[in-house]
């Protein structure tokens, strides 16, 4: 495998807090369905993804997610 397609999957796995986010498989969670990664967890690598709305509010219910399940969803 190349360098830079390695860099690219290396990349891929890793969200910061705040990071946009869609889930493109799974089965407990909708595939489409977008939010926003609220926490990242270093212990277990799981990430908890939030609604756009309610990202910000620290008491709003959110769901772990295996970050696998994961793209980012680019800027432009």
């Amino acid at each position: 495998m190349s360098n830079y397609i390695r860099d690219i999957s290396i990349s891929r796995g890793k969200f910061t807090k705040g990071d946009r986010v869609v889930v493109v498989k799974g089965r407990k969670v909708p595939v489409g369905t977008s939010g926003v990664v609220a926490w990242v967890s270093r212990n277990t690598g799981g990430v908890l993804v939030k609604s756009e709305d309610s990202n910000q509010i620290e008491s709003a219910t959110g769901i772990w997610m295996n970050p696998k399940n994961l793209e980012r969803i680019k800027e432009s």
